[in-house]
């Protein structure tokens, strides 16, 4: 995954935010048969910081994407503008069993993450091959902190019309 030229994940307004995702969103194609809850993206009035994303596509083969992105004000004297504080890209068995949303609930071990790239109260980690946390000191060609979302959507896409791995598909290795 990489970071786009002029575009960073660092910070930025909502107005900025919103533009970028709309134009990328856009592009988007969805196989037959799936099911798209979202997205959602909900600003604060004034669009201001914070705001949120979130959005989910569940597979007709019984898998499922789920993308979350929180972000939050950062001091006005450092700008005022937004900086993504949380997120997590995740892609997986489906629960049959939904929220209010139709969003698969989380089902432990019965429905095994493929992969997850969060970047949460436990710092940025990914969740691959049955391992959880994998610490970004030992992933190799994925900077975890500069995941973007549509790059992740596009693996997904990627792997899943090809049977490829994600870490062949997304050029990165976790080191032992």
């Amino acid at each position: 995954m990489k970071v786009r030229p002029n575009f960073s994940l660092r910070e930025m307004e909502y107005a900025e935010y919103e533009a970028w995702f709309r134009q990328k969103y856009d592009q988007v194609s969805l196989e037959p048969g799936c099911v798209e809850i979202g997205p959602f993206l909900d600003p604060t009035p004034r669009d201001k910081p914070p705001w949120k994303l979130d959005w989910c596509v569940r597979f007709p083969d019984g898998k499922y994407l789920q993308i979350k992105e929180r972000w939050f004000p950062r001091p006005i004297r450092l700008g005022g503008r937004g900086y993504r504080k949380h997120f997590s890209f995740h892609y997986g068995e489906a629960n049959c069993i939904y929220d209010s949303e139709g969003v698969p609930l989380k089902g432990g071990d019965a429905y095994p993450t493929i992969i997850r790239i969060d970047d949460d109260a436990y710092g940025p980690h990914l969740h691959f091959n049955g391992e959880d946390h994998i610490i970004p000191n030992r992933v190799k060609g994925l900077a975890i902190p500069d995941a973007e979302l549509f790059d992740f959507f596009s693996a997904v896409a990627e792997c899943r019309a090809s049977g490829r791995a994600f870490d062949k598909t997304m050029k990165f290795k976790v080191a032992p």
